[in-house]
């Protein structure tokens, strides 16, 4: 049932409402939300996925109307991780206020998972429109575990490694994430190229060492929210 929501529902911009500024690195409170499979699997009726879906889509867009997600977007490999969500909160007891009105979460058919973000880049404002491209991203793990201390220093060695942001390469936005198991940091791509991907990770010693490991993973988001040319701009 929820795969055929997926890619309509996590879109930003998906009616006239003007777009929010770009969203440019922040201070902030700023946190990566993977969307999982939740663990009810009960079937629901045409009507009342209709109704579910429609509060889950109001709830998105209020989000991104309000300024306080500027991206977000359904993965493409069919795995327990649903979807990406970027939202800005004060602290995750409010962040997670922000998704009570989400019927899916509501009743178990997606959980949340919320990690602050240290993210360097610049993600851009959706235009409106439905055009949706696919990128990618890289889930930066250490398989012995990875401490908040440890994500920053090595994460900032691997981005100091691929002379971010500096020389971007294929690299759009990217930052440690504050995790007390082996996740260490998001990086997103502004290229459906997974073998330049690839390439472009090899520059890192750490990475090719195996201190560290990127797993990538297909996401569709809005054409041109990932391709700016600044960092800072």
């Amino acid at each position: 049932m929820l795969a055929a929501l997926t890619l309509a529902a996590l879109l930003p911009g998906f009616d006239d409402t003007p777009a929010p500024a770009s969203m440019q690195k922040t201070e902030a409170s700023l946190y990566w939300i993977f969307l999982e499979s939740g663990d009810n699997s009960t079937a629901l009726e045409p009507e009342q996925s209709r109704k579910m879906q429609r509060a889950h889509l109001d709830n998105l867009g209020r989000l991104y109307k309000e300024g306080k997600s500027p991206l977000a977007g359904p993965l493409g490999d069919g795995g327990s991780l649903r979807g990406i969500v970027v939202v800005e909160a004060p602290d995750q007891e409010a962040l997670m206020r922000e998704f009570e009105p989400d019927p899916f979460v509501e009743h178990g058919y997606l959980k949340v998972s919320a990690y602050p973000w240290q993210m360097t880049g610049t993600i851009h404002a959706h235009d409106g429109s439905d055009d949706m491209g696919k990128y990618w991203l890289a889930m930066i793990q250490r398989p012995t575990g990875c401490s908040p201390k440890d994500a920053r220093e090595l994460v900032g060695e691997v981005l100091a490694e691929l002379s971010f942001p500096d020389n971007r390469g294929p690299l759009a936005v990217a930052g440690p994430v504050e995790d007390q198991g082996r996740l260490c940091g998001i990086f997103l791509f502004h290229v459906d190229d997974p073998e330049a991907i690839e390439a472009h990770l090899s520059q890192s010693l750490i990475l090719e060492t195996g201190e560290l490991t990127a797993t990538l993973k297909p996401v569709y988001l809005g054409r041109g929210m990932l391709e700016g040319r600044s960092a800072t701009e």
